[in-house]
């Protein structure tokens, strides 16, 4: 099973930079999927996004639970960031999630599931979150996504919500971070 993902990372407007970030990272066995946004806005917020991403890509595993554990204790004493993780099994199909914070993962297919995040803040407080594990269809698509966009989106596919984040005035005055994907199976 191979994947094809599209992400879309937006600062609040007027700014540059901002510390959202989107990230796909190819593990032994299986895909890491994963959306951060670190508190505040601009380049203070921006300063931590890279240190998060560069955690991710060195140490990011299958279990997402232990992910997202490990790197809140990394993030001890910093401004914080809210995080969705995301894991897929190749050879199972299971998908994993753990999240803190303002993001949510939506499994669209012949079923729609949402799952959601614990409250809190990576690198400060967050409360266990509960495994949530799935069995995936051929025909599921992921979609990762910051609060900001929640409810106000009218969209299933990835590339055309970023389309529609970037473009539409009922996208907010936030910043937005997403990310979507979809098995691509071998034949």
């Amino acid at each position: 099973l191979r994947y094809e993902h599209a992400s879309f990372v937006r600062p609040r407007p007027g700014e540059r930079v901002g510390g959202d970030a989107a990230l796909a990272v190819a593990v032994a066995g299986g895909m890491v999927f994963a959306i951060v946004d670190v508190l505040g806005h601009g380049d203070e917020a921006h300063q931590l996004t890279p240190r998060i991403t560069h955690w991710l890509e060195l140490h990011a595993s299958l279990d997402a639970r232990e992910s997202m554990r490990l790197l809140h204790e990394s993030l001890r004493g910093s401004r914080g960031a809210a995080m969705g993780i995301a894991t897929v099994h190749h050879a199972s199909g299971l998908l994993d999630y753990a999240g803190v914070g303002n993001t949510v993962l939506r499994l669209l297919g012949a079923r729609e599931v949402r799952l959601v995040s614990v409250e809190g803040v990576l690198g400060q407080n967050i409360r266990s979150s509960p495994p949530q594990t799935m069995q995936l269809q051929a025909q599921d698509r992921l979609l990762l996504y910051t609060w900001t966009a929640r409810g106000q989106y009218p969209y299933e596919s990835g590339p055309i919500l970023a389309y529609w984040a970037r473009t539409s005035s009922r996208a907010g005055t936030h910043s937005f971070c997403s990310i979507w994907a979809r098995g691509l199976h071998e034949r």
